[in-house]
């Protein structure tokens, strides 16, 4: 309540009442009369005997609706409401994460984080006033517009409704920039009755979401930001105690000695504050989901502990699952999935130009036990165009040379496509401009070697040399193998590993040998070295068995996969776990690509009614299973620290307007009553 009145005004307003009960207290004065006969005048001789100033007060409906008309005003001058949020300004836009830890059930008023958020960005939309406008926009590692701006509250709050969980992961970044360029639309809705903008306005930002993600740095706020009364505002949704046991890695691999036999590899993390004691259980199979084994684990607060289930015999191919039990408030990293291949010989092709060391290091007996290696000259690669799009080999090697351009395309406009494939680039970049080099030096000294990468366990390359090099910029995600320096020169990569879609690309900085005045001088003495050797079979074991003989291909939720088709197939089928089929077509470049997979678990794949490929989708992200909600640290966008505010900017919602409504209700209602002669 809000005290509106001074003192003497509410000792005036408070006399009414009196003053109401009064009025029908009062009795009529008589005017006395003499008639020549009384008999006929009884009532009035009865009236003249009672007349006095008070009478007893009988019930009347108009002294109640006057009773009430005053209370009414009295409550509405007391200006009635609840505390609120309080917008602030004419144009919002509200960011509602949607990620994979929104799926959390650690609310108690609603079942997710989602519908929480939903809940709250709800509550504003019902205090926009004439002339506001909102925008709503989803975000997960990818951003879309829910509802560009409008001043329809219906609207907004149907479209709001509309937005469902995803398993994807978290990034802010594409949902601010999308915010930014949508910041001032030429159109305030698609709806053809909204009114057009006509200038640019700032808005004001709401990011609704437990903080699972990276802060966003080289980004300017511009309009978002319009002043300090009108920060943007981070709402954390959940709990910044809520303990999650999650799943992050699941692989399997072979027996070397006996292909039958399996190792079943997975890890888990403890993302709490005290110690879990959890069961792991294998099952093998979709059909009957036989239980193959279980083991007891107990972990600490912050650890990560590997499980490992070994010699597994009889499994040639099918899924395996691995579940942790009891289950927590985040259950989708509760379980992982692994496709198990039929063992088979690694397909490899090699383009060299007469590269001996190289053809002899891919030739030995170790080889040839895991892969089936062809090798071509760099002109016949075009021949095996739709081959290499179909993904019939599992490694291609480029000695010295490039994938040629796509069929068709004489001008040279795209860049060549990449093979579905991993591939090993020697002495180039991949085409397509996520790579990039500097230019060459002359002596680079090699200085250290990855050695925790598959790629280069077991080597030394304290003895190579190197005549001359091209330091690599590899894309986002890829890791230095060797790293060498040179006159001039800081620590840069020579040879370098990232992803590609479902696949992985290794390129070498350096070749084997250089034309210099049409003689052919090694340019390394590496493949005289026995970690040459080496190298070449970890290239086999790492990037064609382990891709396709020991496990399917797994993906994080949204990743693209390139599928395996056919020459005759135009068209796959792939079903979700959910049982739900969507057909994907060949690319312009020959290529099946799905990014479809937003959920968790297993995706099979179609050419009619046969199966041509399964591949599994799983969480893996410990910052999205840390479902511990950001409540007390800051995000941080470019230079600006926002702190999350759970209540911001202290407002009210008043319900003054209403109580008059009601008063002037209750006014019509006594002038109708009075008019009409009503009793009760």
């Amino acid at each position: 309540m809000i005290n509106t009145l001074n003192w003497w005004q509410w000792t005036i307003l408070a006399a009414i009442p009196p003053a109401i009960f009064a009025l029908y207290f009062l009795k009529l004065r008589r005017r006395p009369i003499e008639v020549p006969s009384t008999y006929l005048w009884r009532k009035t001789i009865e009236d003249m005997h009672v007349n006095a100033l008070w009478q007893r007060l009988r019930h009347n409906l108009l002294l109640w609706l006057q009773l009430l008309l005053v209370l009414l005003v009295i409550i509405a001058l007391l200006r009635p409401g609840v505390s609120g949020a309080e917008l602030g300004g004419h144009r919002f836009i509200f960011l509602i994460d949607h990620s994979a830890s929104m799926n959390t059930r650690d609310v108690d008023a609603h079942p997710t984080r989602l519908d929480e958020a939903k809940r709250r960005v709800a509550e504003l939309i019902e205090q926009m006033e004439s002339g506001d406008e909102a925008m709503i926009i989803s975000f997960s590692n990818t951003a879309s517009t829910v509802q560009s701006y409008t001043g329809n509250k219906p609207l907004l709050l149907r479209r709001l409704d509309s937005i469902r969980p995803t398993q994807r992961t978290t990034d802010l970044d594409e949902a601010l920039r999308m915010a930014a360029s949508l910041a001032n639309p030429g159109q305030t809705a698609s709806d053809p009755n909204d009114v057009a903008v006509a200038e640019a306005m700032p808005a004001r930002l709401f990011i609704f979401s437990d903080g699972k993600f990276p802060d966003v740095s080289q980004f300017q706020l511009g309009n978002l930001f319009p002043s300090e009364d009108r920060r943007p505002v981070f709402v954390p949704i959940g709990n910044s105690e809520t303990p999650n046991i999650a799943i992050t890695a699941f692989s399997t691999q072979r027996s070397e000695e006996n292909p039958d036999q399996m190792d079943v590899f997975g890890r888990v993390e403890n993302c709490g504050v005290e110690q879990v004691e959890i069961f792991a259980e294998l099952f093998v199979d979709e059909q009957a989901a036989v239980l193959k084994d279980r083991a007891r684990v107990m972990v600490k607060p912050g650890e990560t502990k590997g499980i490992a289930f070994r010699r597994l015999i009889g499994m040639d191919s099918g899924r395996l699952t691995l579940k942790i039990t009891p289950d927590d408030a985040f259950e989708i990293d509760n379980t992982a999935w692994a496709i198990v291949d039929a063992p088979r010989r690694a397909r490899v092709l090699v383009a060299t130009r007469g590269n001996v060391p190289l053809r002899v290091a891919l030739s030995t007996l170790s080889v040839a036990k895991i892969a089936k290696v062809t090798f071509i000259e760099p002109g016949q690669l075009a021949e095996y165009h739709r081959p290499l799009q179909d993904g019939q080999y599992d490694l291609v090697v480029y000695d010295d040379c490039l994938p040629p351009a796509a069929p068709g395309d004489d001008t040279g406009a795209l860049p060549p496509p990449m093979p579905q494939a991993n591939t090993l680039m020697i002495g180039h970049i991949p085409p397509g401009g996520a790579w990039s080099a500097k230019s060459k030096v002359v002596g680079p000294q090699i200085i250290d070697v990855e050695q925790a990468h598959p790629l280069m366990k077991f080597i030394d390359m304290g003895d190579v040399v190197l005549a001359e090099g091209m330091p690599l910029l590899p894309p986002p995600g890829g890791v230095t193998l060797i790293s060498s320096t040179g006159a001039g020169t800081s620590d840069e990569a020579m040879a370098a590993i990232a992803p590609r879609g479902g696949f992985e690309d290794v390129v070498l900085g350096f070749t084997f040998q250089e034309e210099t005045d049409g003689e052919t001088l090694p340019n390394t003495n590496w493949f005289k070295r026995r970690s040459f050797c080496v190298f070449t079979l970890n290239l086999i074991e790492y990037l064609g068995v382990a891709t396709r003989g020991a496990h399917g291909a797994t993906y994080r939720p949204g990743e693209t996969v390139q599928l395996v088709g056919g020459e005759a197939v135009e068209s796959l089928r792939v079903v979700s776990p959910e049982g739900v089929s969507r057909n994907v077509s060949r690319g312009g470049l020959g290529t099946f690509s799905f990014s479809g997979g937003d959920n968790v678990g297993v995706y099979a794949v179609y050419a009619g009614e046969r199966l041509v490929q399964r591949f599994a989708v799983n969480l893996f992200s410990s910052r999205e299973s840390d479902v511990r909600a950001r409540v007390d640290d800051p995000i941080k966008i470019g230079d600006i620290e926002i702190e999350s505010e759970e209540a911001w900017h202290a407002g009210r919602k008043e319900y003054w307007k209403w109580l008059i409504l009601a008063a002037l209700g209750i006014s019509l209602l006594e002038w109708y009553v009075y008019n009409r002669r009503i009793y009760v």
